[in-house]
Formats: structure tokens, C-alpha cells, sequence
């Protein structure tokens, strides 16, 4: 925990020293800035922005500088760690897709499988309320007397 902090002091020192605002407006072009600013945030006055991320200051979540810089330092930002985190990603969203399409599957079976009763049915009203009337006092029973004292 120390080390982090100590790291992140030294890394918010270091790109202070390297990278003030007087270098944002003093040895960068104003295509450099205009190309720079793209990235920032819209509806903000950009210079109040710059000059204080560039300050160190604290956003509404930190500073995104310092998290970079300490993501940076911590090996976070590695290729490997990258690549391994795009390819926990992918298997999540396979996944995922996956069990929704087992999901779309199991609803159109039964799907067809209400079809079918409706169609083969002579009164499929009467025929769907008393299998709905059983299956709720089914339930009823169940719930009234606990399983050990079912037979």
C-alpha cells in the first residue's frame, strides 16, 4: 500500500516537472493543442481543463493522468496484460452470448410446445385453466405441509 502511494507521489511529481502548462502553451503549436484537445471532454472550457489535469488536480473520480501514470508503473498497461485482459473479454462475451441463445432456444421450445397444446386441444381454454388451476394448488400443497410430512 505504501509502495502505490509512493509511487503515485512520485509519478504525479515527475510529470509535473516534465510537463507543465507553461509547456502546453509555451513549446507546443496550436495544432499540437487543437489535436491534444480533441480527447478532452466537450462543453468544458478547455484551457480550465488542461491546466488542471496538467496541475495534478483532482477530477470527480482522480486525476485520469495519475491513474494512467500508476496503471503504467504497475504493468497494468503491458502488452501481455492487455492481450490477456482482451482474451478474459472475448471468452466473457462468448459466453455470455452463448447462454443467451440457450435461453432464445429454451423459450421458442416452449413456444411450439404451447402451440402445439392450443392446436390439438378440442376447448383449449377450459383445458389451460385446469392445468393452471392443478399446477396452483400443486404449489399450495407444497408450500402448506413441509416434506417430511408428505407421502
Amino acid at each position: 500500500m505504501l509502495v502505490l502511494f509512493l509511487e503515485k507521489f512520485l509519478i504525479c511529481r515527475i510529470w509535473k516537472r516534465s510537463f507543465p502548462y507553461e509547456t502546453w502553451q509555451n513549446h507546443l503549436s496550436e495544432d499540437e493543442r487543437n489535436f491534444l484537445t480533441q480527447f478532452l471532454p466537450t462543453g468544458l472550457d478547455t484551457e480550465e481543463v488542461v491546466e488542471a489535469l496538467l496541475a495534478g488536480d483532482n477530477f470527480h473520480f482522480g486525476n485520469p493522468l495519475l491513474r494512467w501514470g500508476a496503471a503504467l508503473c504497475s504493468g497494468n498497461l503491458h502488452p501481455d496484460v492487455v492481450l490477456c485482459q482482451e482474451q478474459h473479454l472475448k471468452a466473457d462475451k462468448k459466453a455470455f452470448y452463448s447462454k443467451l441463445q440457450d435461453y432464445h432456444i429454451d423459450m421458442i421450445t416452449y413456444l411450439q410446445k404451447l402451440k402445439d397444446t392450443w392446436e390439438s386441444s378440442k376447448d383449449p381454454e377450459k383445458e389451460i385453466l385446469q392445468k393452471i388451476w392443478r399446477r396452483s394448488r400443486s404449489n399450495a400443497d407444497k408450500q402448506n405441509f413441509p416434506l417430511r410430512y408428505r407421502v
